[in-house]
């Protein structure tokens, strides 16, 4: 059956794991997370239009 699903804008230094950041955040919530996709819209001066 269907999941519940978020969807998050996430501005971050590097080094964020954001696997890890989906996790905590269904921990958090008692109900597990995971991450499905990702797409970095910028890195430095370079950004996705």
């Amino acid at each position: 059956g269907e999941h519940p699903a978020a969807t998050f804008d996430i501005e971050c230094s590097k080094g964020t794991y954001i696997r890890t950041l989906c996790a905590d955040i269904g921990s958090a919530l008692g109900c597990g997370g995971h991450m499905s996709s990702l797409v970095r819209l910028a890195v430095g001066r370079f950004a996705l239009e």
